[in-house]
């Protein structure tokens, strides 16, 4: 979907003048002009760039002072409910539930209204950047979003606020559980919150500093990738495969990215992978895991069965392994749960007619105490992102009867990436931290790794000094399968939604310790003074006593938890792996923007090698060249012609100016047609993408010959009328006389 259409379908009614003027900003750009001229930057001009940049900063003031009001009306709103709860005696709570509602509802819209205006700024951003190379807008408005940023305001304070509030009236006055309505997006901070887990990204220079860091108190935990052939090599991290399903409109992607809930608001739509350890071809274990806000749904399957549970007929297949578990004397229990989870993922797949579309490969290093739950830090480093889906069905990537790309997982390949094309992968430029701290007192005896009881802390003193150090930059709720599919499938208008850590990718997020520690000492010395009341704060931190079990693996997508907004780094426009048409004016295609430390090549691969064109292009441009030679015969043939019968002619002046400008058209057509073939030349033998027409030529040929047409009929017009002489008119032709009739004897 184009994003001009999927504004107006997610514009909010009572805000739909605040949204940005996306519309508008196309026309600016003058796209119609720009296709129809096949020029860039034909028609634009110095007033058209300051008329573009004036009104395209008028709309981020627009946007971004219209969210400003809108949070801060929220915060004072829930201020005021909080002083109401505080002091009422006689408190009607179902009015201030009915308030929290809309307070929540009002907070989901403005959600979904920051998104969408940041996607329509990004998109436009490009498309001008794309269209007018010359005036690059996109640095000066990265410093404007620094300035203005409605972005990447942290609603996380206002969500646990109104938790607080919603705790006070279930206890207190009886009022039931938290909402049901479709604002009932905070609910996985209640079910998730028994963890803290915290999501960053790590330079590749400080990965093994930060392993140092941590090995001091956490050991290494050791995988084993279940293969069948016994060669795990515990001495090196082991590489973590997930191949993610979707289906062709990437639902799931949106769902992940913008938190959709399912149809009975219990939580959010869920991702589903294939997972293994190690290489495909060692038969490793291949787990299929649902990933919920509480929970993951997984059971284990052998790759040849793969294809059949996928495709719907995993009936058969469930009933066989049920069998066989009762052969194996399993639990009652443990059959029921096994049958349940089965179905439930089969039912999920056809649902939504899910399909593998994207591989993410990694190492992992896990450190963790055994036996020990209170803290878990996952470290995954080497991360790439491959293309799995068969969207193209006359050249798809992955056979449509297979469920995964068979050239990747041959025997002998050290590095599959060598055999990809670039389009089909993407490298992410830095390794991923998380980190999960148990914030509740159900914790398993074993060392000491969890904050001791009273702290105010929630984590132990050397997390603290990690994650506010400068080795680390933190990325709320990032997650691979979002990353990845953002980076391989935004061309061609695959998905529409942007994640918001996208900017971040764009400047370099080693920072100075100096740096760090005096902006740390700063926070600390501004913390507030004055703290909640201790009904709301004690109401807060109820909240926080449903626990659930972690699964073994990164919470890929799940909820996390924000240290500090002040941490963050600068934020600018988003950036893009790959580009599409050069000028495909209804594309939202975006250009290639090279990592931290990569420089272009000076000569591309493409380049490399010798020029290798097929003969048809060469003989078509001297075919070309062919023609014009004979247009520039033919001119010099009447030109001649017409010279040489000067003196025959009732004006001996116009006859001499006609053949003259005829003369200059003669020389026009040679010079052009040489110039446009060897052009031509120039740009197959460098293999250019720039366009090999030009209407120019032709043009001024064809107006030439009929300015001389026109002159010539005008002067002999001119000479007929002052001579008294009847302008030759062609008369009418006459119908042929019928023939006389005849009568018979």
């Amino acid at each position: 979907m184009l994003f001009g259409l999927r504004l107006a379908n997610e514009v909010y009614p009572p805000w739909k003048q605040e949204y940005i003027s996306y519309e508008k900003l196309k026309k600016l750009l003058k796209e119609s002009v720009i296709s129809d001229s096949g020029e860039q930057d034909s028609s634009w001009t110095e007033q058209d760039e300051t008329k573009f940049g004036t009104f395209l900063d008028s709309e981020l003031e627009k946007v971004y002072s219209f969210e400003s009001a809108k949070y801060t009306e929220l915060s004072k709103r829930i201020a005021d409910i909080e002083k109401t709860v505080e002091q009422a005696q006689n408190l009607d709570a179902k009015k201030v539930e009915a308030e929290l509602e809309e307070i929540l509802e009002l907070a989901s819209q403005l959600d979904r209204f920051r998104r969408v205006n940041f996607t329509g700024f990004a998109k436009i951003v490009k498309k001008h950047d794309r269209l007018h190379p010359k005036y690059k807008v996109k640095p000066l408005l990265q410093v404007r979003l620094n300035a203005l940023p409605f972005h990447s305001e942290d609603y996380s304070p206002l969500l646990y606020r109104l938790s607080g509030l919603y705790s006070v009236l279930s206890e207190n006055y009886g009022t039931g559980a938290y909402p049901t309505s479709a604002s009932a997006v905070m609910s996985s901070f209640h079910r998730a919150s028994g963890f803290k887990t915290l999501k960053f990204w790590i330079h590749p220079d400080n990965v093994m500093e930060v392993k140092t860091k941590i090995l001091r108190h956490l050991p290494v935990l050791v995988y084993n990738s279940g293969s069948d052939n016994g060669d795990d090599d515990e001495s090196t991290d082991p590489v973590v495969t997930s191949l993610y399903l979707d289906n062709k409109n990437f639902d799931i992607y949106d769902a992940q990215l913008e938190k959709k809930r399912d149809s009975n608001n219990d939580t959010v739509i869920p991702s589903l992978r294939l997972r293994w350890h190690g290489r495909l071809y060692e038969n490793p274990n291949i787990t299929l895991e649902q990933k919920y806000d509480d929970k993951v749904v997984r059971i284990n399957l052998k790759s040849k069965h793969i294809n059949q549970f996928l495709d719907g007929n995993a009936s058969t297949l469930i009933e066989r392994q049920v069998a066989k578990l009762k052969a194996r004397n399993t639990s009652p229990a443990q059959i029921d749960a096994y049958k349940s989870a089965a179905h439930d993922l089969d039912a999920y797949i056809q649902d939504h007619q899910l399909e593998p579309m994207l591989r993410t490969v990694h190492t992992r290093t896990a450190f963790e105490i055994p036996g020990d739950d209170r803290v878990r830090i996952i470290l995954d480093n080497d991360i790439s992102f491959i293309k799995e889906d068969s969207l193209n069905q006359d050249s798809p990537i992955r056979e449509p009867g297979s469920w995964h790309r068979a050239d990747l997982d041959i025997p002998g390949i050290a590095d599959p990436l060598k055999v990809l094309r670039k389009s089909e992968y993407s490298k992410f430029p830095y390794a991923v931290l998380e980190v999960r701290v148990k914030t509740n007192g159900k914790t398993s005896t074993g060392a000491g790794s969890a904050p001791a009881s009273g702290s105010n802390k929630p984590y132990p003193a050397w997390i603290e000094e990690l994650i506010n150090g400068h080795l680390v930059t933190e990325i709320p709720n990032f997650s691979k399968f979002v990353q990845g599919v953002a980076n391989l499938y935004t061309e061609n208008d695959h998905v529409d939604g942007l994640p918001f850590w996208l900017p971040e990718l764009e400047h370099d997020i080693r920072q100075d310790p100096t740096e760090v520690y005096k902006r740390n000492r700063l926070a600390s010395s501004d913390y507030p003074k004055t703290l909640p009341s201790t009904k709301l704060l004690n109401a807060v931190q109820a909240t926080s006593s449903n626990a659930y079990e972690p699964d073994e693996d990164s919470s890929d997508g799940g909820v996390s938890s924000g240290v500090s907004s002040a941490k963050r780094g600068s934020v600018g426009f988003p950036t893009y792996t790959h580009s599409g048409p050069k000028l495909d004016v209804d594309s939202e295609d975006e250009e290639v923007v090279l990592p931290p430390g990569v420089k272009e090549p000076s000569t591309y691969i493409k380049n490399s090698g010798a020029v290798k064109v097929e003969t048809k292009v060469w003989l078509a441009n001297e075919r070309t060249f062919n023609r014009w030679l004979h247009v520039t015969t033919l001119l010099s043939a009447l030109t001649f012609t017409l010279y040489s019968s000067v003196e025959r002619s009732f004006s001996v002046q116009h006859a001499e100016l006609i053949a003259y400008f005829l003369f200059a058209l003669t020389i026009f057509s040679g010079i052009w047609g040489y110039g446009i073939y060897m052009q031509r030349l120039k740009h197959i033998s460098a293999r250019s993408e720039k366009h090999l027409d030009n209407v120019y030529g032709p043009l001024i040929i064809a107006f030439g010959l009929l300015a001389a047409l026109i002159i010539n009929f005008a002067a002999a017009f001119k000479h007929h009328r002052d001579n008294g002489l009847p302008v030759p008119i062609p008369a009418p032709s006459s119908p042929a006389p019928a023939p006389a009739p005849t009568i018979s004897p």
